[in-house]
C-alpha cells in the first residue's frame, strides 16, 4: 500500500484476501475489465474498490457460482472499466486521475445500479450487449487457445508416452542384455573356478602319488642301506674272524716252523759235530747232503707258507675294500703287519738260499783233491 489513498499491489491483494498468489493473478487477468487499476512505472496498483470487487468474487466463488455467472453479475453491477495509465505529474495527485478516467458507460451504470434501486435486467441488457459480445469473442478466443493448448499438451503427452515406452523398451532390452552378460560372466567364472578346482584336484592327486612313490623309494633306500650296513657288519665280522684265524694260523705256522728249524738246527749241529769229529770224507759228504736236503725242505716249507699267507692277504684286501671305514682301517693295519711278516719270511728264505749256496761251494771244495 502507498500514501494516504490506499493502493494495492497483487501481493497485497493476496494477503488481504488470504488467497494464493496464483489465484489472485488468475482473477486479475480474468476480471481485469471490472477492476480499477493504475500503472506506475513497471508496477500496477489496484484501488480499494477493486479489493471489494475481488472480495465479492471470492464470495461468489465460495457460493458455487460459475465464472460466466460471476461475470454477468459483475457486468450488471459495475460495467467494464478501462485501465488508467498515470503520468509523472498525476502520480502524486491522489484519486483525481481515477475520477477523470471514468467512461460514459461507467457514468451510465450508477443510474442503473447506484443506490438501493432494484436491478432491472430489461433496462441493462441493451447497455451490456457490447460487453457480452466482447466477452463472448474473448471467451471463444480463450477457448480456442485453450483447445489448442490442450491439443499441444495431448500431442506432447503422446510424444512423451511414446518416448517413455521407447525408453522403457530400451531399458528392458538393455537390462535383459546386461543380465544375460552378467549371467554369462558368472557362468564363465563358475566354469573357470570348477576347471581350476579340477586341475587343483588332479595336481593334488599327482602330488600325493609322487609323494607316495618318493616315500616308497625312501623306504626302499633305507631298507637297502640297512641291508648294506648289516651286510657290511657281517662281512666285517667275517673278515675279523678270518683275520683272527689267519693270524692265529700264521702264528702257529711260524711257531711250528721255528720249532722245526730249531730242532733241525739242533740235529744238524749234532750231526755236524759228529762229522767234524769223524772227519771222514763219506761222513762229511753225508752231512753236506743232509744239510742241503734240510735247507731245501725248509725253503719249500717257507715258500708254501708265504704263498698261503699272500693268498690270505689278497682275500683280506678284497673283503676290506667293501667293509666300513673303521673296519677297513683295522684291516689295513692288519695287512701291513702281515706284509711285514711276509717280508721277514722272504728274508729268511733268502738267507736259506745263501746258506745252501755256501754249503754247495764248500762241498765242491771238499771234493777237490789236495795235491
Amino acid at each position: 500500500m502507498t500514501g494516504e489513498t490506499k493502493r494495492y499491489l497483487a501481493s497485497d491483494l493476496s494477503v488481504e484476501l488470504a488467497l494464493p498468489r496464483s489465484t489472485i493473478n488468475d482473477w486479475l487477468a480474468r476480471y481485469n475489465d471490472y477492476l480499477e487499476a493504475e500503472i506506475r512505472g513497471k508496477r500496477k496498483y489496484y484501488s480499494e474498490k477493486s479489493l471489494n470487487i475481488l472480495k465479492e468474487i471470492s464470495g461468489m466463488r465460495n457460493s458455487g457460482m460459475s465464472s460466466f455467472e460471476i461475470e454477468q453479475q459483475l457486468a450488471a453491477r459495475y460495467g467494464i472499466r478501462p485501465e488508467v495509465a498515470a503520468s509523472g505529474e498525476s502520480a502524486g495527485q491522489g484519486t483525481e486521475p481515477a475520477a477523470a478516467a471514468e467512461t460514459p458507460a461507467e457514468s451510465q451504470v450508477p443510474a442503473v445500479t447506484g443506490g438501493n434501486a432494484p436491478f432491472n435486467p430489461g433496462e441493462a441488457l441493451p447497455i451490456l450487449r457490447p460487453a457480452f459480445d466482447e466477452m463472448s469473442a474473448k471467451f471463444s478466443q480463450e477457448f480456442s487457445e485453450l483447445a489448442r493448448r490442450f491439443e499441444a499438451v495431448e500431442r506432447e503427452r503422446e510424444r512423451l508416452t511414446r518416448r517413455m515406452w521407447t525408453l522403457t523398451v530400451v531399458a528392458l532390452v538393455g537390462g535383459l542384455a546386461l543380465l544375460l552378460l552378467l549371467a554369462a560372466a558368472v557362468w564363465g567364472f563358475y566354469g573357470k573356478m570348477r576347471e581350476n578346482d579340477r586341475k587343483a584336484a588332479v595336481a593334488a592327486a599327482e602330488l600325493n602319488r609322487k609323494n607316495g612313490e618318493l616315500a616308497g623309494q625312501i623306504d626302499r633306500l633305507g631298507e637297502e642301506r640297512r641291508q648294506r650296513d648289516a651286510e657290511a657288519k657281517k662281512q666285517a665280522a667275517e673278515l675279523a674272524v678270518l683275520l683272527d684265524k689267519s693270524r692265529a694260523d700264521f702264528k702257529e705256522s711260524v711257531s711250528r716252523l721255528n720249532q722245526e728249524l730249531s730242532e733241525q738246527r739242533r740235529v744238524f749241529e749234532t750231526q755236524l759235530k759228529k762229522l767234524e769229529a769223524d772227519a771222514a770224507s763219506r761222513a762229511e759228504a753225508d752231512a753236506i747232503r743232509l744239510r742241503e736236503e734240510f735247507a731245501r725242505k725248509q725253503q719249500q716249507e717257507l715258500r708254501r707258507i708265504a704263498a698261503e699267507h699272500e693268498k690270505e692277504l689278497k682275500a683280506a684286501v678284497e673283503k676290506a675294500g667293501s667293509a666300513k671305514q673303521d673296519e677297513a682301517e683295522k684291516a689295513r693295519l692288519e695287512l701291513e703287519r702281515r706284509r711285514g711278516e711276509l717280508e721277514q719270511l722272504r728274508a729268511r728264505i733268502a738267507e736259506l738260499e745263501r746258506l745252501r749256496n755256501g754249503e754247495s761251494a764248500s762241498e765242491k771244495t771238499a771234493e777237490t783233491p789236495v795235491p
